[in-house]
């Protein structure tokens, strides 16, 4: 599983912001994992733009692309990143909107 790098639109950090995403990644590589047991081909990527809050909370998860078409995954990664939390950026004034990518091959 790999992350492309995120695109920041907003008031947030832009390197704190994909410093999170990097470190979070895992959990999205669990809900991954998770569905490789039912199904070992599964592979694809998901295209997120989520909305981060000036206090650092994930207001919205929309879901872009979705090649992996596999609704236990999509359901499990949203959920994942909604509780995600970011640094707040001192001065902040309104929300930034991120968009990011995840490929999901081969199982770990």
């Amino acid at each position: 599983m790999k992350s492309s790098g995120a695109d920041v639109y907003g008031d947030a950090d832009k390197k704190a912001v994909q410093a999170t995403i990097r470190q979070r990644t895992g959990a999205l590589q669990a809900c991954y994992n998770k569905a490789l047991q039912t199904n070992p081909g599964l592979a694809g990527k998901i295209s997120y733009t989520i909305t981060i809050s000036v206090m650092g909370t994930v207001t919205e998860v929309r879901i872009n692309e979705d090649t992996l078409q596999d609704g236990g995954v999509q359901t499990c990664t949203v959920a994942k990143i909604k509780g995600w939390r970011f640094p707040t950026t001192p001065g902040a004034e309104q929300a930034s909107d991120v968009t990011f990518s995840v490929v999901f091959s081969g199982g770990s």
